[in-house]
């Protein structure tokens, strides 16, 4: 009798087994779309070609490798390296000027790191700055130069302000609680809270660390049905039904 529970025991113990092996489909494999290919490799490698992550408008495209690890259906890439987040600090000031406006003054710098050693910091010309008081609907579009877009599927970039060698331009008068600050690289804009409500004047330092070979640091990645979630919005990734188009199983 024993020997029969044993042998049963067994059976069923190989027939899961084997169901279990072919219902579960190993997620390593190539994903991809129009500008990012992501090969998962069964040894716990990855490969990654995809358009500059940080600076997506240059369109120059970077390759990188490096290990991942899976916590449930989220994988992660390089889990060992932490996220780089730009830094921003404000300066309050009340300066005799009009009293009809608030003035504004921006430094950006690029912290630039190469095999993961900072290798210096120097002035930046951003491409395009938010700014935002208070509301994120009282918002400023900061630019060197105008810019006009020409693409259907472009949306047009309101609120322009196209500041000088100075750097400095103005908002209407009134009172200032928290600032919004958001740019490419930035994952969510970030707020400063200001704390003299008779300044008139900020000036607001923005740091951006940049690895040069643009390595993915503890990047996520949901794995679902042939599919990899990728790109994040406000620092999350979705994979519901209004999530970014995710990357496409190649193979």
């Amino acid at each position: 009798m024993i020997k029969v529970l044993l042998s049963a025991l067994l059976y069923f113990s190989l027939m899961f087994s084997v169901f279990a092996q072919k219902s579960s489909k190993p997620i390593y494999g190539t994903y991809g779309d129009y500008s990012t290919r992501l090969t998962l490799k069964p040894d716990s490698t990855f490969e990654l070609i995809e358009t500059d992550p940080i600076f997506p408008y240059t369109f120059e495209t970077f390759a990188n490798r490096g290990a991942w690890k899976l916590h449930g259906d989220t994988l992660i890439l390089n889990p060992h390296l932490e996220k780089r987040s730009p830094r921003i600090s404000v300066l309050e000031k009340s300066v005799q000027k009009n009293n009809d406006s608030i003035s504004v003054m921006i430094s950006y710098y690029l912290e630039t790191y190469e095999k993961n050693k900072m290798t210096g910091i120097a002035p930046f010309n951003f491409e395009l700055l938010s700014i935002y008081i208070n509301k994120r609907k009282n918002y400023r579009n900061i630019v060197h130069s105008p810019h006009n877009r020409h693409c259907m599927f472009s949306p047009r970039i309101r609120k322009q302000i196209v500041i000088d060698s100075t750097k400095i331009f103005s908002f209407p008068r009134q009172e200032v609680s928290t600032l919004g600050i958001y740019s490419y690289g930035f994952e969510k804009a970030i707020e400063i809270e200001v704390n003299n409500p008779q300044a008139n004047h900020y000036e607001i330092t923005v740091i951006q660390p940049v690895d040069k070979e643009r390595m993915p640091r503890s990047k996520k990645v949901i794995i679902k049905r042939r599919q990899a979630y990728y790109y994040e919005r406000n620092e999350k990734i979705s994979s519901g039904i209004f999530s970014l188009s995710p990357l496409k199983r190649l193979d």
